[in-house]
């Protein structure tokens, strides 16, 4: 307890020996007419970390120790300033006035600042791996990663003009940690993106995370700040304080023999604006007084002159949100729970050949996969593509080639470069042959292929050109088309993963304002632990409710108990936009987070199946497709429910392209047989599956989904 308390000592005495004999004739009276000034701070600087640990309760590692680090930090907060007579204070009562003559302009400050941020400690080590099928020498990193949410009391006494509008604090600090979580891993990281652990044949190993329960909730220790003071209007009333503050805590974030100890060095700035006393306020029936000299605050030759505010009113404007599910029409709860079950999913993502270029380029466009180094391109794997979306898995194209030929060692390719054959490229089959060059130059440079093995031609429009005039039309046709001597080369990529199924699947949201609020739009935002998952908006304030669909949002959550949080925006006709408090929703996991894949099944076994059938404007089927469609027929059993949905792009008219997508569906539906009935829907571009703005994306919506359910045994 001797060292906090003599940290203790030292910033109370500090707080007094600040007040120098520098300070000159002060614009600055304590005979003010407001309560103080309040306002915002927001700063952002270097927390220097001074640790020496190892093991810590919360998890096991076999690190040789945790020594300091450097992080960069942010926070921001609110804070109110009075001016004090100087026989306020307690402590200088008693004090005679010769003996503190300097300190003439005393304030409180009062501060309560919120951040959240990340320290990562690294240790480095030396152990043996396996690279390319041998034992070598290699450094690992014992890496931690400790994540604290913290808020902040701040409590400064201060002199306001030291020197002109130079104001000196000093003062203490208490925080409280409101969540301490940590990751932890060990990873190689020499030699870089090559070799593997032998005991696990990854690169990372003992991975672990959870909540830092070891760490102390509460610290305190002594804060020192400088600033200047900058006027914003020409009355005192609003100013702003550049400042530089140090923070130095009294004790460690652990206990025991562990150490942890953070000094914060923060640049950041704050804003305030006066509160009046209520007998400030001039009568209606009474001449405004003129303007006099500030009392607070310094008066520099310039000024920002402030912007004036509608007077304010009575009535608090109120802005709710209401979220609710539907257990029957005209039957609604208040929603508080959602119970999310994991069903086993089997997933085919088919690989379109093309790779699509700008016009008149023959670069590949940066939304495609590509490594820099081949050292880089090692590090790709088929099994990195689990869980992405059928975009995110086709801009890995030229990878998934290069590894497939790698594994198909009999396996050539025929790169066609092609152009829009009209006015601005027609004819210029350079440009179609610089494409397909373009495409050969990073197989064969950076994944070493043999050239060789790649055959290049160069036409005008593809064989199977889109629409020719039409912008959509011309800008698919500005590709290469890849082929193959072997059809496995370029078969679909095949995944299997748990998908989440969630009851109720769509929740509803509606507005509740108060009658004074004049709202054009809103929208609501669907996130969990504070990552935004979905966005919905309203844009006519005419329909009552918002509909709310969940399954997207369960695609890119983890297996745990967590909450959703819907947050409700109101904008309002005066320009302004206004929050609405959030509402949490508990999301409830059937499964455990440690389960295997099959354990998670609960009632049926999921299969889907996207095939690209069809050309432009094209219902015909593809006997190409045979092998997929083969696929889905074995896994076929006499209980299995088989659903068939058609789609389109944008292009065409909306009843042509409904008709459209019915065709294929149905073609598809005929292909596959079986002696139960299959469900065939068109839906046309009433469900538009991928961005339309890139030809790759209307590729992608000429297909059909086939979904197959089969109960679990």
């Amino acid at each position: 307890m001797r060292q906090p308390m003599t940290y203790l000592a030292v910033a109370l005495t500090a707080c007094c020996v600040v007040y120098s004999g520098m300070a000159q004739s002060s614009v600055f009276r304590n005979d003010s007419i407001r309560y103080g000034y309040a306002g915002l701070i927001a700063q952002g600087g270097l927390n220097l970390h001074s640790a020496q640990f190892g093991d810590v309760p919360d998890f096991w590692n076999c690190s040789p120790g945790f020594t300091g680090t450097t992080t960069v930090g942010f926070q921001a907060g609110l804070t109110f300033e009075t001016p004090l007579q100087r026989k306020s204070l307690p402590l200088l009562r008693s004090v005679p006035d010769s003996v503190l003559s300097f300190i003439r302009n005393p304030l409180l400050t009062a501060r309560v600042i919120a951040s959240s941020g990340t320290t990562r400690f690294a240790t480095p080590e030396s152990t043996r791996i396996f690279l390319n099928g041998e034992e070598a020498e290699a450094t690992f990193n014992h890496t931690l990663d400790i994540t604290r949410t913290t808020i902040t009391g701040e409590l400064f006494l201060g002199e306001a003009d030291v020197w002109k509008s130079l104001s000196v604090h000093a003062g203490i600090f208490a925080s409280y940690s409101l969540s301490s979580t940590f990751s932890f891993k060990e990873e190689i990281v020499q030699p870089a993106a090559r070799g593997v652990f032998p005991d696990v044949n990854r690169r990372t190993r003992a991975e672990q995370s959870g909540t830092m329960q070891s760490l102390r909730p509460f610290g305190m220790g002594a804060s020192f700040a400088i600033g200047w003071q900058l006027p914003l209007d020409n009355t005192g009333g609003m100013f702003l304080r550049p400042e530089l503050t140090l923070r130095q805590p009294f004790w460690g974030a652990f206990g025991g023999a562990a150490s942890w100890s953070t000094t914060q060095v923060m640049l950041g700035v704050s804003v305030f604006h006066e509160v009046a006393k209520p007998d400030n306020i001039i009568p209606a029936d009474q001449p405004l007084p003129a303007i006099k000299q500030p009392l607070n605050h310094p008066v520099a030759s310039w000024f920002i002159t402030p912007m004036m505010l509608k007077p304010t009113y009575a009535v608090i404007p109120m802005y709710g949100l209401r979220v609710l599910e539907r257990i029957a029409e005209g039957n609604d709860r208040p929603a508080d729970t959602i119970r999310i079950s994991g069903y086993y999913e089997k997933t085919v993502r088919p690989l379109l050949n093309y790779v699509f270029f700008d016009v008149l380029s023959s670069e590949i466009p940066q939304r495609y996969k590509r490594y820099a180094t081949p050292d880089e391109a090692v590090s790709f794997s088929m099994k990195s593509l689990f869980r992405t979306g059928m975009l995110e898995t086709y801009y890995h194209i030229l990878n998934i080639i290069a590894v497939r030929m790698m594994e198909l060692p009999d396996a050539k390719i025929t790169i066609t470069g092609c152009n829009m054959g009209n006015e601005t490229e027609g004819g210029k089959t350079d440009l179609s042959r610089k494409r397909a060059e373009a495409v050969r130059d990073y197989l064969t440079g950076i994944w070493k292929i043999d050239e060789t093995r790649i055959k290049i031609k160069a036409r005008n429009r593809p064989e199977k050109a889109s629409a020719y005039g039409d912008p959509d039309g011309d800008e698919e046709n500005r590709r290469v088309e890849i082929t193959s001597n072997i059809p496995t080369l370029l078969e679909p990529v095949f995944t299997t993963d748990t998908m989440y199924i969630p009851t109720p699947d769509v929740l509803y949201a509606q507005p509740v304002l108060s009658p004074d609020v004049d709202a054009r739009a809103y929208s609501v935002n669907l996130s969990v632990d504070s990552v935004l998952k979905s966005t919905r908006t309203d844009t006519t304030m005419m329909q009552a409710e918002i509909e709310l669909p969940l399954n997207e949002v369960m695609k890119t959550i983890r297996p745990t108990d967590t909450e959703l949080n819907v947050e409700g925006f109101y904008a309002l006709r005066n320009g302004m936009t206004a929050r609405a408090q959030s509402y949490p929703v508990y999301l409830k996991f059937n499964a455990t987070r440690h389960a295997s894949v099959r354990d998670t099944a609960k009632g049926k076994n999921i299969e889907k199946y996207s095939l690209i059938l069809f050309d432009y404007d094209d219902a015909s089927y593809n006997p190409s497709h045979e092998g997929t469609l083969a696929l889905i027929r074995s896994s076929l059993t006499p209980d299995a429910d088989v659903y068939v949905n058609g789609y389109t792009d944008r292009m065409g008219e909306d009843d042509y392209n409904q008709r459209l997508s019915d065709k294929r569906a149905r073609a598809v539906a005929k292909a596959l047989g079986g002696s139960k009935p299959i469900t065939s829907t068109g839906l046309g571009e009433s469900i538009i599956l991928y961005n339309n703005n890139t030809p790759e994306g209307r590729f992608y919506c000429r297909t059909i989904e086939v979904r197959v359910e089969k109960p679990t045994k």
